[in-house]
């Protein structure tokens, strides 16, 4: 008993009042912030890197008010050895990468995301290692992890693979791409269910029109024809399958050479040129 004439004889540190509970979708969404689950180790600094490790697995949860087109980004390197590490966005296989031990740099395809809570999951096929002078198991650590919502044009996100030139800016500062016979983009859609979207974007085409064709998963959604000035150009809707779609874009005239069209030193294959896409959820 501490206190003169007190008759209590609990033993007391310290007292809370006015406690309210809130859940993980009103937290993220008030706090615009991500939350790292339980297989994740709190966070590091070193070099300048604020960083965490993971277990064998984890779990990134984050809230978004509306459906929303969007990429995640994220820098990551393994404790030891090479770590193939698979990533799952609402419980749906995404991608898989082979995460070494020194810093590099991921980016998720584009995605379609759902209104409410969704979580990005990250798994070490080889799971975990305890390093010598450490008590952890350590998999791969995460640092400068952010999600980006896709408002506008995608001209200059690195979703561009092999099939398309690289991203070239005009006088104007328009930035646009050419493609040869064929281009692919793929899109993923986080929900369980079909979303529909639309494209719309500018395009030309090289030396003489040309029939742009686009698919979505094999099947014809637009057919233009593309003159050598810009056309402006809108799809009709279509749907995106859960999981991954595949939009085709397809030059039915092929591709021709400026070196052998004209006076040019570009060797490169060009149809059409695109610019200024805009993927818009309907």
């Amino acid at each position: 008993v501490i206190e003169n004439g007190s008759s209590d004889t609990r033993c007391l540190s310290f007292a809370f009042y006015n406690i309210t509970t809130k859940s993980i979708d009103d937290y993220i969404r008030e706090n615009k912030t991500l939350i790292f689950d339980s297989n994740w180790y709190t966070h590091e600094y070193a070099n300048g890197i604020d960083f965490r490790w993971m277990k064998e697995d984890g779990e990134i949860y984050f809230f978004s008010q509306k459906p929303q087109l969007f990429t995640i980004e994220f820098d990551s390197w393994s404790s030891a050895e090479d770590k193939p590490t698979y990533l799952y966005l609402n419980g749906r296989f995404v991608d898989n990468y082979l995460i070494r031990n020194s810093s590099m740099h991921f980016q998720l395809p584009l995605a379609i995301l759902p209104a409410g809570e969704s979580s990005l999951t990250l798994h070490s096929i080889k799971g975990c290692d305890v390093p010598a002078n450490e008590t952890r198991c350590l998999s791969i650590a995460v640092s400068n992890i952010t999600r980006n919502e896709i408002k506008d044009s995608i001209d200059k996100l690195n979703v561009f693979n092999k099939d398309w030139h690289e991203l070239e800016t005009d006088n104007q500062g328009k930035t646009f791409r050419w493609f040869s016979n064929d281009a692919e983009l793929k899109l993923f859609n986080a929900y369980d269910s079909e979303k529909q979207v639309k494209l719309s974007f500018a395009a030309w085409s090289y030396y003489k029109p040309r029939i742009l064709d686009i698919f979505v998963n094999g099947k014809l959604i637009n057919s233009t024809n593309v003159s050598t000035e810009m056309n402006s150009i809108n799809t009709a809707i279509f749907s995106t399958n859960a999981g991954y779609s595949t939009i085709s874009f397809n030059s039915k005239e092929g591709c021709d050479r400026p070196s052998e069209m004209e006076s040019s030193v570009d060797k490169r294959c060009l149809s059409i040129a695109i610019s200024n896409l805009i993927i818009r959820l309907d």
